[in-house]
């Protein structure tokens, strides 16, 4: 349910799902992938290119 709810967001539904865990969980979500790294959602989250 919280994955269908994020707005902005990329249409992948797996990056959805990824997405949505780690809000639900209140987890950083280390990834590289641009797209999610640009959201403006309320994320928290790492570069891990850094």
């Amino acid at each position: 349910m919280r994955a269908s709810g994020l707005d902005n967001l990329t249409r992948d539904p797996v990056d959805r799902l990824i997405v949505a865990t780690a809000l639900v969980e209140d987890a950083v979500l280390l990834t590289a992938d641009g797209s999610l790294l640009a959201w403006s959602g309320g994320l928290r989250r790492q570069d891990a290119q850094r």
